[in-house]
């Protein structure tokens, strides 16, 4: 199966009722990945998009000038997960991590950053096109090393949630900060 099945499920559950039930539950989650429009792909391709012009401005303009600034090579990774890009028991790990991610954002988004920004040099430095990097980027699949990624991820959270200047995509979108009512000093002064 190219997709999620069961069967990791399976090994994170010695329980099938209980492996049924988290799988179930998954998909749930995971349902508005699967739609006819993609609309919820399509904006977390949009979203990442955004994180890279962010966080590495040469990179987004290299793929920009590539036709490659709507970032479909990593399509696969934010539609099942990142289940192939490493080894069976990483995935499971780093499913973990997004499962359980204590933040209230999409942290898959700063995984795929992370990654990205990790093979920026390589993408850049070949002048790789889109069918360069998409052949790239499939022929990484199992190669990177799980807790640097992550390691890259947090950090790369952590920093960019930090700053003061975020454009408002990325505030209220990807980090879901709430803006301050203008009015929240004057409440707190009145009581």
């Amino acid at each position: 199966s190219s997709g999620i099945n069961a069967e990791y499920g399976h090994c994170l559950f010695k329980d099938k009722q209980l492996a049924f039930w988290s799988f179930v539950g998954y998909m749930e989650k995971m349902e508005l990945h699967f739609t006819m429009d993609q609309k919820r792909i399509q904006e977390k391709l949009s979203e990442l998009s955004s994180l890279v012009y962010y966080c590495d401005s040469e990179l987004y303009n290299h793929l920009e000038r590539e036709d490659s600034s709507n970032f479909f090579f990593c399509f696969r990774w934010l539609l099942i997960n990142f289940k192939r890009e490493f080894k069976p028991t990483d995935v499971l790990e780093l499913w973990e991590v997004l499962w359980t991610c204590p933040y209230d954002t999409d942290y898959s988004l700063f995984v795929a950053t992370s990654m990205l920004l990790h093979e920026r040099d390589t993408i850049i430095s070949r002048k790789m096109n889109f069918s360069d990097i998409l052949r790239y980027i499939n022929d990484l699949s199992c190669s990177l090393d799980l807790h640097v990624v992550l390691g890259n991820a947090e950090a790369l959270f952590h920093l960019i949630r930090s700053q003061e200047d975020l454009p408002f995509n990325i505030r209220s979108n990807i980090l879901h900060l709430i803006e301050p009512s203008p009015y929240s000093s004057l409440e707190s002064q009145a009581k």
